[in-house]
């Protein structure tokens, strides 16, 4: 049973390697439709996780279950996982300068840096009147370069990849976050480890 579901209302390859202290595989990269990823991007099994920054549901999904998906499958090669922004405006008014935010990180090397950051402080920037400063400091506590993430943010620079993330959002039927893909078979809302689990295992014993 779905822990929960915020509803949706919108009615280049590059490949970094490196190696964690356990030996295990560190991989990232956007794909060629600029979804940032983890993992290798030839594993067997891939999720893709549709997603809004400012869902309290997705929180807890990034702070109770992406880290053990992350152990067990993608820092070991299986799995790749995809993050694709659909920022739920007419309810989340943060959501899209939030997507914005990690984008901006992201042309600076550090998108899972600033989406960790976004989800883990969520309850900071949620409800701040403006969270534009709240995201400048955490790209200087990122040390990302302040003045290049501020005008990244202030000009909207990379607001055209989240219309067309939103784009492939309603072309898959996506109807809330958080939604997820695993090698194409649909999981709606915030389930616990043990159905990813279910699933992934299923796809990898095909």
């Amino acid at each position: 049973m779905r822990k929960g579901f915020c509803v949706l209302v919108i009615l280049f390859t590059l490949v970094l390697f490196g190696c964690s202290s356990g030996g295990e595989k560190q991989v990232e990269g956007i794909s060629s439709d600029g979804h940032y990823y983890l993992g290798d991007k030839d594993a067997k099994v891939l999720i893709e996780e549709f997603s809004d920054f400012q869902c309290p549901y997705c929180a807890l999904h990034v702070l109770e279950t992406f880290p053990k998906i992350k152990k067990k499958y993608i820092d070991t090669g299986l799995v790749r996982y995809q993050f694709v922004n659909v920022p739920l405006r007419s309810i989340h008014p943060a959501s899209q300068k939030a997507a914005e935010a990690a984008l901006c990180a992201g042309r600076q090397g550090n998108f899972w840096g600033m989406h960790d950051k976004l989800f883990e402080t969520q309850k900071e920037w949620g409800f701040a009147l403006n969270p534009l400063p709240l995201f400048e400091r955490y790209a200087s506590e990122m040390k990302l370069d302040v003045a290049s993430f501020r005008k990244c943010l202030e000009e909207s620079e990379t607001a055209y990849q989240i219309e067309d993330d939103l784009a492939e959002a309603m072309e898959k039927g996506v109807r809330g976050t958080p939604t997820f893909f695993i090698n194409g078979r649909k999981l709606e809302g915030a389930y616990p480890f043990e159905a990813f689990m279910q699933i992934i295992e299923e796809e990898l014993q095909k």
